[in-house]
């Protein structure tokens, strides 16, 4: 947990150094992003109550300017919520151009600085591909953290609402919501074990992919006959990618279904407990409309709550990858020199003429090859 932790505050440090100002600017919208349900629901409250007060008065000059100004706010609480809106995905957007950017940057910087006895290990590239396909899961790491403070200071306020109705139906919600949060860390853990596991296949597709559109290998290919059995080894490849990815897919999405029943009829017992009140003369029609209203914002707050508490574990496990290959330490391989040992190595010039040849000391060379099953 505490390395996890590690790798999640790190790649907040990393999004940020690489667009300060855009993060800023999203993290603001965020914020005033989340005041606006909250507030639209007390003045839709609001207005009810001023227009069933005036039917059971017998005042004939009504005050239109109570009714009005709340319908004023309710307009400026729109528009402002479509600016925020609008803002936010162009300045998220940016934000991910100059994050893949800067994280690509690093990547291949790290390349370089790696002995050259890396890149004679397929590891090496299972390694750099799944740092590279996951720069992605690091930027929607942090978009799901603004979007985690979004939730968290709305739901926090609607829930406040409701607990004008009574502190159980605040119980209630969470009951009927907190299993999402169970499940989706479950399939997180499967999907990244899934993800990982299947790069040498994913590179294996690529790689034939690659000859099969080659000019340079063309030739060969058409003169061995080679075009048939890479075509059907790609097939298999995908179908196998596929097959993985329907199968968590499909499990899923049975068991939100279930959990989607159950959190409906939380609200449901919510209204009817709400109704029960109104007429009873307990709480107003205002009242209701806002427990209607707040109970509605607050499932699909919890429910998007523990979705995005799922999203921020699985986009972690991701951005392990991202940062196990900025991490990789240079001598971690067989037969490459670590930077102390290339530091003690003197620089030998080569004589000229050359008069008693080259001598090589630990080489290695492979030649790999597409065996036919």
């Amino acid at each position: 947990m505490g390395r996890r932790l590690r790798c999640y505050f790190r790649v907040l440090r990393m999004v940020w150094e690489a667009s300060p100002g855009y993060m800023f600017l999203a993290i603001l919208l965020q914020v005033v992003s989340s005041a606006i349900p909250p507030v639209q629901i007390w003045t839709s409250k609001v207005i009810i109550d001023r227009v069933s007060e005036a039917l059971q008065s017998q005042v004939t000059a009504f005050d239109w300017y109570s009714v009005f100004v709340p319908i004023g706010i309710i307009f400026g609480v729109w528009a402002i919520g479509g600016a925020c809106r609008t803002l936010s995905a162009n300045a998220n957007m940016l934000a991910s151009m100059q994050f893949r950017n800067y994280a690509d940057f690093l990547i291949l910087k790290k390349a370089t600085e790696l002995d050259v006895a890396f890149y004679e290990t397929p590891a090496f590239y299972d390694k750099m591909e799944n740092a590279l396909g996951n720069v992605g899961r690091a930027h929607d790491l942090v978009y799901n953290s603004l979007s985690f403070l979004r939730i968290l200071l709305t739901l926090g306020a609607v829930l406040a609402l409701l607990l004008q109705l009574h502190p159980l139906a605040i119980v209630v919600l969470l009951l009927t919501s907190a299993p999402h949060t169970i499940i989706r860390a479950y399939f997180a853990k499967q999907y990244y074990v899934m993800e990982s596991s299947r790069m040498p296949a994913i590179r294996m597709a690529r790689y034939l992919a690659g000859l099969l559109k080659s000019r340079d290998a063309v030739k060969e290919i058409r003169l061995f006959n080679l075009d048939g059995p890479f075509l059907e080894r790609f097939r298999r490849l995908y179908q196998q990618y596929f097959s993985a990815e329907r199968r968590v897919r499909l499990s899923i999405s049975r068991r939100n279904a279930v959990l989607g029943l159950a959190s409906s009829a939380g609200t449901a017992g919510i209204w009817a407990y709400a109704v029960a009140q109104a007429i009873g003369r307990r709480i107003t029609l205002g009242d209701v409309a806002l427990v209607f209203q707040a109970s509605e914002q607050g499932r699909n707050e919890l429910g998007s709550f523990f979705q995005i508490a799922g999203s921020l574990y699985e986009n972690t496990l991701f951005a392990e990858n991202l940062l196990s290959f900025l991490d990789l330490p240079p001598d971690s391989i067989e037969g490459a020199l670590s930077r102390k040992a290339q530091s003690q190595v003197p620089a030998l010039l080569v004589p000229r003429p050359i008069q008693e040849g080259i001598e090589f000391r630990n080489v290695s060379f492979h030649y790999w090859t597409l065996a036919k099953k």
